[in-house]
């Protein structure tokens, strides 16, 4: 049976409907560039054009399908204009929505994107699937929520959502063009321990394939890895990777003020957890921090070991230099109390009458004393 595929030409969708491919499935392609479907897969799968922002899906697409996967969505990278954000909420909002219409009646499996920002991102909270949501506080929070009342709306079908973490690797998260703004993101958060939500490229792609399989798995699923990454991690891996030097914080309350990203949730701690893909028995590829990070920024980890070990070189080199500087002192100050000591023994001599201390001009006390006088 065909499985149908909306956002073939993104990090993700590229990735899913290659490994499909590999594996001999029939794979359809909902897109609104066609001819980049034809540059990444040839003739190997079945395209169909959408705009989503006008039109209605071909029906033709949707024949015979028993799996949809739809990973349609405006990319988030650049400023959030008006129009930004209207096309961000509408690609995933309505686009879902027509899908869904689409679907109708058919017993399908829908598996659907969804994103971790969906929850408050609250320093010290954990979030699992049945973690109850409070009122959206911001832009992608409310559009998280409509994206997800509208997969849902497909009442016939199995709907699975997926709540993707960042997604890691080669060519995603952290990529060149955002590398840059989490090193700015470190100088505006003022805690380095708030969480950052990973996964694996491998795990991603894994992950949609094993729920589409898994009917019986309805509703949330965090696409994330167990593993807990703080910005402090991060940051310490980009600075290995790029030779970059992190850059001074602010307190968390003035970069809260001053930082448009905390309308993204850029400074939240999302500490999210995959518990019903563990409890289903979903084995991660990378279920490590440090493999994950491996892969994403290859030779960072050897580089971070050395960076590590020059420090630790330094602070060697500077608590010796500390100690010589400490003898040094110590030794000046025991020349200077031997010369006190030696002025108040002089001092003594002469106050007694023995004679002033030795000098040219004078000689010892001693010979003074035996000095003859006038009466000899």
């Amino acid at each position: 049976m065909p499985i149908l595929i909306t956002g073939a030409t993104g990090l993700i969708g590229r990735a899913l409907t290659r490994r499909l491919l590999s594996v001999g499935a029939d794979v359809r392609v909902l897109s609104r560039r066609p001819h980049r479907v034809a540059e990444y897969f040839g003739d190997a799968v079945e395209s169909h054009e959408w705009h989503p922002l006008s039109e209605t899906p071909p029906a033709a697409a949707f024949a015979g399908v028993d799996v949809v996967i739809n990973l349609m969505g405006e990319p988030l990278a650049g400023r959030w204009s008006r129009e930004k954000k209207r096309r961000i909420r509408s690609s995933r909002v309505d686009a879902t929505a027509k899908i869904v219409a689409a679907i109708g009646e058919r017993p399908v499996r829908l598996v659907n994107a969804s994103t971790y920002a969906i929850y408050p991102g609250r320093a010290g909270e954990t979030y699992q699937e049945g973690t109850a949501l409070g009122p959206p506080r911001t832009f992608m929070e409310r559009v998280a929520r409509e994206w997800e009342e509208a997969a849902l709306g497909a009442e016939k079908a199995s709907v699975a959502l997926m709540r993707f973490g960042r997604v890691s690797g080669p060519e995603g998260f952290p990529s060149p063009r955002t590398r840059l703004a989490l090193l700015a993101t470190a100088f505006l958060a003022g805690r380095l321990d708030h969480i950052v939500p990973m996964i694996d490229i491998d795990d991603a792609v894994l992950m949609l394939i094993w729920a589409a399989g898994q009917v019986q798995i309805r509703g949330p699923i965090n696409c994330v890895a167990p593993a807990r990454i703080d910005y402090a991690t991060l940051i310490a891996r980009l600075e290995a990777f790029g030779g970059m030097e992190r850059l001074p914080h602010l307190p968390e309350r003035l970069a809260r003020l001053y930082a448009r990203a905390a309308r993204r949730g850029a400074l939240g701690s999302y500490d999210v957890r995959p518990e019903v893909a563990l409890r289903a028995g979903y084995e991660f590829m990378r279920p490590d921090a440090e493999a994950i990070l491996e892969r994403a920024l290859p030779g960072s980890g050897a580089q971070l070991q050395k960076q590590e070990a020059d420090r630790a070189a330094r602070a060697a080199l500077r608590a010796e230099r500390a100690r010589e500087r400490e003898r040094a002192r110590a030794r000046r100050a025991a020349a200077r109390e031997a010369r006190r000591k030696e002025r108040v023994r002089t001092t003594r001599i002469w106050r007694r009458g023995e004679g002033a201390p030795d000098s040219p001009r004078n000689g010892s006390a001693l010979e003074q004393t035996r000095r003859p006088t006038v009466r000899d």
